[in-house]
């Protein structure tokens, strides 16, 4: 498809080089979880940190497990993150979540206190929480744009809908109405959120 020589890409731009090609499409969607704001990215990378924390250990899984099933949490274990397969970040944000006052108390025993700081901030919560239900809504659009019956031009609206769809989330946050995010509005939200 993209050969420089003989590729449909490189015969459709002698045609017209104004073309615009991309290797593949899907891979536009990937970008978003590197190009994450400012805000977002730290709140990211020590989520992943605090998975990683306990999936990278055996002992520490098993402890780990234990402890869920003593609180009788919902889960009994953490998702693990890895970067080949962005997509589910927002399962693992929300297994998390769900999991937060076990994870408190594991922590609490490890004394890992940075990790228990952050677990008891409301604000980094909320974030972790918004960046949960933008991930879902990726994986939602993603998986639309998969299929036999998927072409260019299906695709180009399904993003260009998204595109709106991202607006309007960004002007309701704007105007401090987060009901369009179901996984956001589960924890307590402090009023000092919308001021950064």
């Amino acid at each position: 498809m993209v050969g420089s020589i003989k590729g449909f890409v490189t015969r459709a731009k002698k045609r017209n080089a104004n073309i615009i090609s991309t290797h593949y499409f899907l891979h536009r969607e990937s970008l978003v979880s590197k190009t994450l704001p400012v805000a977002l990215k730290p709140v990211l990378d020590k989520d992943v940190n605090m998975v990683n924390f306990i999936k990278a250990r055996p002992l520490k899984i098993g402890v780990f497990k234990n402890l869920c099933i003593s609180m009788e949490a919902k889960y009994e274990s953490l998702l693990l993150h890895t970067e080949v397969r962005w997509l589910p970040r927002g399962k693992v944000s929300r297994r998390f979540l769900e999991l937060k006052d076990e994870l408190m108390t594991f922590f609490q025993k490890e004394n890992m206190d940075d990790f228990v700081e952050y677990l008891q901030n409301d604000i980094w919560c909320a974030k972790l929480t918004y960046l949960a239900d933008i991930f879902d809504n990726l994986k939602c659009v993603n998986s639309s744009l998969k299929g036999r019956k998927e072409y260019f031009l299906t695709s180009t609206d399904k993003l260009t809908a998204f595109w709106k769809k991202v607006i309007f989330w960004k002007n309701c946050v704007l105007e401090k109405k987060v009901d369009i995010f179901p996984f956001f509005l589960m924890i307590t939200l402090p009023t000092k959120l919308f001021q950064q």
